[in-house]
């Protein structure tokens, strides 16, 4: 539902317009922008223009390792004896040779206990390097104390892991404009290479239709597809889809066709080019 429009005046500079969230893209927030563009005195004759605007770019910090980060896997006997009765716990502390841990001890928790400490030295839990010295990773969560009081913080080295490691382990960088995944390095751009924005009446024939294209435009919040006239469909005069005096309910499809030119950072190594492309279709009703 769009609002009632106030009309910029052609013979000034201010302009007035709506907006609303149209999708998310390579990290972008892209936005849609309504303006009514004609004279106050005669509201008939506004023209409605359309402009894509990216909003912002989402923001994150990375981390490099200061050195090998190794992390311990529980080892499968530490699942395994949680399933063990009391005769089995005893058997398995007489079978180590361990049976002088389970004297004076009756409650299951204790002798479980007294078995951990016994099979921790002789089968110890296995280690593996997450992250080699060097290692770029993404904080996916914040400094934070965990149960012991400790400061951890949440760095994600492999796609899909993460792990919490000390602070004084990494190098936190300063904040940096990201896709979600990689970073986005000085001198990207995004790009619209192609697509429509089609609005159609709920009730009734009415259908405006906007054919979008843009120049490469740098990876920053601005605007994306400068203001468009539309282009009517089944019709040769003007049509009054949307209104000056009162608010509009209709249906909105976007196709849009989207290109991030994406430049590493300097501290990656080598800058290149990366293009991603995607097709975003939304089907929107305002």
């Amino acid at each position: 539902m769009t609002k009632p429009f106030d009309i910029q005046d052609c013979r000034v500079g201010h302009e007035p317009f709506q907006s609303i969230e149209l999708t998310d893209f390579a990290g972008a927030t892209i936005m849609l922008d309504f303006r009514a563009v004609g004279w106050p005195e005669n509201p008939e004759s506004a023209e409605f223009q359309i402009r894509l605007r990216i909003k912002g770019i989402e923001q994150e910090v990375f981390a490099t390792a200061l050195d090998d980060i190794v992390v311990s896997d529980p080892a499968p006997w530490r699942r395994e004896i949680n399933y063990f009765t009391i005769p089995q716990i005893k058997a398995r502390l007489m079978e180590i040779g361990d049976g002088s841990a389970m004297r004076g001890k009756t409650r299951k928790d204790d002798l479980l206990s007294a078995l951990r400490v016994a099979l921790e030295p002789r089968h110890p839990d296995p280690r593996r390097v997450v992250a080699k010295r060097g290692d770029v990773g993404r904080v996916v969560k914040p400094l934070f104390t965990d149960e012991h009081g400790d400061l951890r913080i949440g760095v994600s080295f492999i796609r899909g892991a993460c792990i919490n490691t000390f602070p004084h382990r990494v190098h936190l960088g300063e904040p940096m404009l990201s896709t979600g995944e990689d970073k986005i390095g000085p001198g990207s751009t995004y790009q619209v290479t192609g697509g429509s924005i089609a609005f159609r009446a709920r009730f009734g024939s009415e259908a405006l239709e906007y054919f979008v294209n843009s120049k490469p435009v740098p990876a920053a919040p601005g605007v994306l597809v400068p203001w468009c006239k539309a282009f009517t469909v089944h019709h040769r005069e003007r049509l009054s889809l949307f209104k000056t005096n009162e608010g509009v309910s209709c249906h909105m499809h976007a196709k849009l066709m989207m290109q991030l030119v994406r430049h590493r950072v300097a501290s990656d190594g080598h800058r290149f080019e990366t293009p991603e492309n995607a097709s975003k279709r939304a089907r929107i009703e305002p």
